[in-house]
């Protein structure tokens, strides 16, 4: 499965790569691979290191499924889409 995770992870190369870029444990980021998403308060972080290194990478990355279209949440998730008021 090519999940939004594994299409970060794999700009950086490895999971170790990514995890040395960003100061964080490389189980932490097989975490999100397992998971399939990279968590919210992360993201910028990833996103100034990608900056940094020349590493294609947009906000959008974090928000769109392997086609471009938005991600859903996982079927039995608790999240849920509010219509705006």
């Amino acid at each position: 499965m090519n999940t939004q995770a594994d299409r970060i992870i794999g700009r950086f190369g490895t999971q170790t790569a990514l995890a040395d870029a960003i100061g964080v444990r490389q189980s932490a980021v097989a975490a999100w691979k397992r998971r399939g998403i990279i968590p919210a308060r992360q993201q910028l972080r990833i996103l100034e290191v990608a900056r940094e290194r020349g590493i294609p990478l947009e906000p959008a990355d974090f928000f769109e499924d392997g086609a471009g279209s938005p991600l859903q949440p996982p079927r039995g998730s608790s999240v849920t889409a509010h219509a705006a008021e």
